[in-house]
């Protein structure tokens, strides 16, 4: 995806913040979990749309939610504050971003 092209996916998604792609299939057994963790790429210092979708497509009552991302360029805070923002309901933690983490790196992270 070339962000440069206005006609690109994520340019024509990004461009209007009520775009909801579709899900190939909507979360399952969000009752079985209290800890979930959200991950996508960063995009345009943003969230995906397709996490909106997402989110909207699951109930998350009650349950602590982690974001984590990676970028090339930009830090997850804005992308941390858009949900928040926008879903203030939800048990948000704070987030990271995963550039560059190992395997090692991501059990420790998601170990406390």
């Amino acid at each position: 995806m070339d962000w440069h092209d206005k006609s690109s996916r994520s340019s024509v998604e990004m461009s209007n913040a009520k775009s909801r792609p579709a899900l190939k299939s909507k979360p399952e057994n969000l009752a079985d979990y209290d800890i979930i963790y959200i991950g996508f790429p960063i995009w345009w210092n943003s969230v995906p749309r397709i996490i909106n979708t997402f989110i909207e497509s699951g109930d998350f009552a009650g349950k602590m939610i982690i974001p984590f991302a990676t970028s090339g360029s930009s830090s997850i805070s804005n992308a941390e504050k858009e949900l928040q923002e926008t879903y203030p309901d939800m048990k948000w933690q704070k987030g990271r971003l995963l550039n560059g983490a190992t395997k090692e790196d991501i059990k420790k992270w998601t170990k406390k």
